[in-house]
């Protein structure tokens, strides 16, 4: 075994727990846990005997990770939050390594409560904590006559016994989202489907591989279920399908963050259901997939021999925009829950005039082959 000295040493910690070993036992536990997922019952006083010089006043840090679930948030989001928005400027190690304080995970903590209740991170990333703690006081204050149906309880289904069982150990979140029952389902690939399944709130699915056959037995499962807010996880998929499922409103969550993140599926999920209680059912959508592929796309692009002008290239980019802004909003209407409506409708809009450019696409594509080049 290493000594303890040269166990940091050799896993290059060193300066990350001189920081944390001025602290109580607790701190130098957390630390070393999250580092080598191994708990070691490390005393104060052998902090000391390493010999690692500390300094008495110094505050914990902590690395991304530890950061991201004190917040409660995905470790994705908060490296979005910070390269896109730069809410936060953690300090560095000599390793490099990024440091938050206790003051940067307050922070944190105070922007996601924020964005939960329907603010744009990118309209608060600058404000300081102040004013973001005033900020959420008064949402909280605003929200609170608004909401009373959210204290009704959630019904989920499950579709798979794996995955029923993963949801269900998530006990904690389970109450704090207020979701009960959770009943399980048949897996969307057995053989037996249940032709009358239980009514309920939300629904959510398992799939190795999405196929448009599998999107479609999803969609039938929804319908049956009568649940407003529904999202499948998978590994891999067509095209087709996950167009075919995103354009119905289903949330889709890729492997193998999916499972590390289940508590957000769950909080996600959840929230979709609370919009409907408090603003009406939502309208499905009601959206186009994509007609070409980002290759076609591409070769197109790239293969106008007919126009001498750069109509094509611009055409292209256009559509690959319109593709992305209407992605966008969807995600955004899963983090600002109650800006659900509005960013449906920007989606739609977005979906329809990437319809207009593909026709006008498709206009073109004709012309080419009405008017070969010459020779």
């Amino acid at each position: 075994m290493w000594p303890l000295r040269d166990l940091f040493v050799h896993t290059g910690i060193a300066i990350q727990f001189r920081l944390i070993c001025a602290q109580d036992t607790r701190f130098a536990l957390h630390f070393i846990d999250d580092v080598g997922g191994t708990a070691f019952h490390v005393s104060k006083a052998a902090c000391l005997e390493t010999h690692v010089p500390h300094e008495d006043n110094a505050a914990p840090m902590y690395r991304s990770g530890t950061a991201a679930r004190m917040a409660k948030m995905p470790v994705s989001t908060l490296r979005v939050w910070e390269q896109r928005y730069g809410v936060i400027s953690p300090t560095k190690s000599q390793s490099g390594q990024r440091l938050y304080s206790s003051e940067d995970v307050k922070r944190l903590a105070l922007l996601r409560s924020l964005v939960n209740q329907g603010h744009a991170i990118g309209a608060i990333a600058h404000a300081d904590s102040t004013e973001l703690q005033q900020l959420l006081d008064a949402s909280l204050a605003a929200e609170a006559p608004a909401l009373a149906p959210a204290t009704a309880a959630i019904s989920l289904s499950v579709c798979g016994t794996l995955l029923a069982e993963r949801v269900r150990r998530r006990k904690s979140t389970l109450v704090s989202l207020g979701i009960e029952p959770v009943i399980e389902l048949p897996a969307l690939d057995a053989e037996a489907q249940l032709e009358s399944p239980p009514s309920t709130d939300a629904l959510i699915a398992e799939a190795a591989s999405l196929h448009p056959e599998t999107a479609e037995a999803l969609l039938a499962l929804a319908r049956r279920c009568g649940a407003s807010a529904v999202g499948v996880i998978y590994s891999f998929g067509t095209v087709r399908a996950t167009d075919m499922l995103r354009a119905a409103g289903v949330r889709l969550y890729r492997e193998p963050n999916a499972h590390g993140e289940l508590d957000q599926v769950l909080q996600e999920l959840a929230q979709l259901v609370r919009v409907d209680a408090v603003y009406g059912k939502l309208e499905p959508l009601r959206r186009n997939a994509r007609r070409f592929t980002d290759r076609q796309l591409e070769i197109f692009a790239n293969a106008s021999q007919t126009l001498a002008c750069e109509c094509p290239r611009h055409l292209v980019g256009l559509i690959r925009q319109l593709d992305a802004f209407e992605r966008f909003s969807d995600g955004c209407a899963v983090r600002s829950s109650l800006d659900e409506q509005l960013h449906r409708y920007l989606g739609d809009v977005a979906n329809r005039a990437r319809l207009m450019l593909e026709d006008a696409m498709e206009f073109a594509i004709r012309a080419e082959s009405l008017h070969p080049p010459a020779g």
